[in-house]
């Protein structure tokens, strides 16, 4: 179960890096929240999409490993949650509040 875990923090890494344009000499100084600030700004429905799905993907993974079935861990699943995060959740909340955004 941990190389699950490990794994979707490895992504999130790697997409929150890819997002903000690479490893620039001024982004290494910058926070994880300041990189993350910088993507959400650059690439907005990306971000809210890549966010979505890790978030799903590690909610899921921690859900399986807190309340273990019978039947042990499921990765498919975990991967399933993801992609439904990722596909499904993150465009869907991105509409949302650029509608509630417009409301104010």
């Amino acid at each position: 179960m941990p190389s699950a875990v490990a794994c979707l923090v490895a992504w999130l890494l790697a997409t929150a890096t890819a997002l903000s344009g690479g490893p620039a000499a001024a982004s290494i100084r910058k926070t994880p929240l300041q990189r993350y600030d910088a993507a959400l700004r650059r690439h907005p429905l990306r971000t809210k999409c890549a966010s979505s799905g890790v978030a799903s993907g590690i909610g899921d993974a921690l859900a399986q490993t807190l309340v273990p079935l019978s039947t042990g861990y499921d990765p498919r699943r975990t991967a399933a949650f993801a992609l439904v995060g990722a596909a499904y959740f993150g465009p869907l909340l991105h509409g949302w509040y650029v509608m509630l955004s417009r409301l104010e």
